[in-house]
């Protein structure tokens, strides 16, 4: 509370100081800001109060309780003058984004999305996959399924938001096939048909793929991942069988 307060302090004075045409932008991100709700209330509910032109933003990978979101996007309808964000992480379908990130319940991920496209109080909804050994291939079913998710409800607040993973070196990009090159330019050139995502942030992930491919670094990572593997209890080969050709 102590924190918060003294952020809150911070931001009173901090924001007229600093306030300009494209006004003022807080951004929550991981952990999983939803977690602490109760304090990102505490925060907001004051400074929207103050009136300013004011965009609140919350990246978050929707593996909560309902009931967390509900919260918030009552919050949200409180101040219509404010602009609220949401930039759900997400990097795979399925099993495979299961067995990417921990804990994820994909179903439940869906759940919450559909119910905050359906409130509509989010100016704009930005997925965010971060591009992975793990996820190249596959990529245009990803980018496609979510397209047509939000080409049913609402366009207008969708776009993609795309990130190279780049730690732990396993999980990079640059082990890749150079093969693997095209299953990435499906996925480009089909974003490019649907007029969306990032063009500068894709080549870079493109360019990237193929570039550690050493003998001795693919046998690290194939231990890697049998090491990971026992830690997490997943069994990456079964879960992704095109690590098998990668290392």
């Amino acid at each position: 509370d102590a924190m918060i307060e003294t952020l809150l302090l911070f931001l009173k004075k901090a924001i007229p100081k600093n306030y300009n045409q494209q006004g003022i932008c807080i951004n929550f991100l991981g952990g999983e800001p939803f977690l602490n709700l109760k304090s990102i209330l505490k925060l907001c509910t004051p400074i929207a109060e103050l009136g300013y032109d004011l965009r609140i933003k919350v990246t978050s990978n929707l593996n909560i309780r309902t009931e967390l979101l509900e919260q918030f996007i009552n919050f949200a309808i409180k101040y219509p003058n404010i602009r609220f964000f949401l930039a759900p992480s997400i990097d795979a379908l399925n099993s495979k984004a299961e067995g990417i990130r921990t804990g994820l319940d994909f179903k439940l991920f869906m759940k919450n999305l559909e119910f905050a496209v359906k409130s509509n109080v989010f100016k704009r909804i930005v997925i965010i996959p971060t591009m992975s050994a793990l996820n190249i291939k596959g990529c245009k079913d990803f980018f496609k399924y979510f397209v047509e998710f939000f080409e049913n409800n609402n366009w207008e607040m969708f776009n993609f938001a795309t990130n190279p993973v780049l730690r732990p070196k396993p999980m990079a990009v640059n082990i890749l096939p150079e093969k693997y090159k095209e299953y990435f330019i499906e996925g480009i050139e089909y974003l490019e048909y649907k007029n969306t995502g990032e063009p500068k942030k894709l080549k870079f992930i493109l360019d990237n793929i193929g570039t550690d491919r050493s003998d001795e670094n693919l046998k690290k990572y194939r231990i890697w991942y049998e090491e990971h593997g026992k830690l997490k209890n997943l069994d990456y080969f079964n879960i992704f069988p095109e690590l098998e050709d990668i290392l």
